[in-house]
């Protein structure tokens, strides 16, 4: 995610996306992984996780993962929690 605002590693922050096709938001946790700065505005990019998702939710994130794939957006690997 891109974001004008810094949150730290570990922060735990809420989603909300509306998936192609659907007619309501998704509201889904995520947690903070990695944040890198990408320019002077500020724009700072998040790599997140995403946490406790209902199988429902869970099948519509990984329908939109492999719909972004599909399309040649790279997917980075899950950060170890260890």
């Amino acid at each position: 995610m891109r974001s004008p605002l810094f949150f730290p590693g570990g922060a735990r922050l809420t989603l909300t996306l509306t998936p192609p096709g659907a007619s309501s938001p998704l509201c889904v946790e995520v947690r903070v992984q990695r944040v890198m700065m990408l320019d002077r505005k500020p724009t700072y990019y998040l790599g997140t996780a995403f946490e406790g998702m209902t199988e429902q939710n869970s099948a519509i994130v990984n329908a939109m993962v492999q719909n972004l794939k599909a399309s040649g957006a790279m997917a980075v690997p899950e950060k170890s929690r260890a």
